[in-house]
């Protein structure tokens, strides 16, 4: 098996010759290595023994020799072996629950050469071919992502050398985290009623709008039954422009696109001279209410409040 020593072999040596035989040294090479002791000499019509072992560092056929050197000349044995694999062991999987593209990392013993890690489910079975890495000891393979083919729920994954298959251990699989694509209105004031749509909304606790306190909605809403949508999703008072988030049991997805607040209000203390007002994002046209502004000419006002509605 690679990587570990066979059972000693001996090996006869015979001087059918008249006079003794002296050994000077007996050298092994490749994965083959002398084990004890060789005779110093053979006595003339006996025989001596050496053993040797083989430990196949590789896959596959391998060769070696043997070089005895003695007082009549030097002899080389050509050997061969072949390398076998042990039959892979799978103890753990972390984590122990996934969903299609997420990584996983494998642990147990003889994994080298790992050719595929397939997922059987209860419609069958898909592998995973590439993309992960075996370490140097081969107890552990890294990077191994879900198939995308796998079924959701109870599935099982096995490793594949050229060992064989190890023994199977188990994986739940659910759905990914939710992905949210768009909403049914790109802009609108606190109380606006929004669809959202994407995919895996499945069991959707909350909905999160950009903001600090009073931006999320955890009730009155509505998921499809196939996941891809949430309709009556009211826009809540602590809501600001930005993108929307959705949160589920496996994790939350945050939109790309943003929604616009429009239609809010915001207090801006004028206290005389230039000033400058940052109109928030998304916002193309404000509405301007003055409280309390005196001016001792008309270009000089002073303490006064400016009350801005955007819309």
């Amino acid at each position: 098996m690679l990587n570990t020593t066979s059972p000693a072999v001996t090996f006869t040596l015979n001087n059918p010759g008249g006079a003794p035989l002296l050994i000077s040294s007996i050298a092994g090479t490749g994965d083959f290595v002398l084990s004890g002791s060789y005779p110093a000499s053979v006595a003339a019509g006996a025989t001596g023994t050496f053993d040797a072992t083989f430990a196949p560092t590789g896959l596959g056929s391998r060769t070696g020799t043997f070089v005895i050197s003695s007082n009549i000349g030097t002899y080389t044995l050509n050997l061969t072996g072949t390398g076998l694999q042990p039959v892979p062991t799978l103890s753990t999987l972390t984590p122990a629950t996934g969903y299609a593209g997420s990584v996983l990392t494998l642990a147990g013993a003889a994994l080298d050469n790992a050719s595929a890690i397939t997922f059987t489910g209860p419609s069958g079975g898909v592998s995973t071919t590439t993309g992960y890495t075996v370490n140097a000891a081969g107890t552990q393979i890294s990077g191994v992502r879900v198939h995308a083919g796998v079924s959701i729920g109870s599935v099982t994954v096995t490793v594949t050398t050229p060992g064989g298959t190890s023994a199977s251990v188990p994986l739940t699989v659910t759905l990914p985290p939710p992905v949210v694509s768009g909403f049914s209105l790109s802009n609108g004031p606190i109380g606006t009623v929004l669809v959202l749509f994407g995919q895996y909304f499945n069991a959707a606790s909350v909905v999160t709008f950009t903001g600090t306190s009073g931006n999320t909605v955890s009730t009155g809403f509505v998921v499809s039954s196939d996941g891809t949508q949430i309709s009556g999703v009211v826009v809540p008072t602590g809501a600001l422009s930005g993108p929307i988030s959705v949160t589920t049991p496996i994790g939350t997805g945050k939109s790309t696109a943003v929604f616009t607040l429009i239609g809010s209000t915001s207090n801006f203390v004028y206290t005389g001279g230039p000033q400058t007002y940052t109109v928030p994002a998304g916002v193309t046209r404000l509405k301007v209410d003055a409280y309390g502004a005196s001016s001792a000419s008309p270009s000089n006002g002073h303490g006064g409040r400016l009350r801005l509605h955007s819309t």
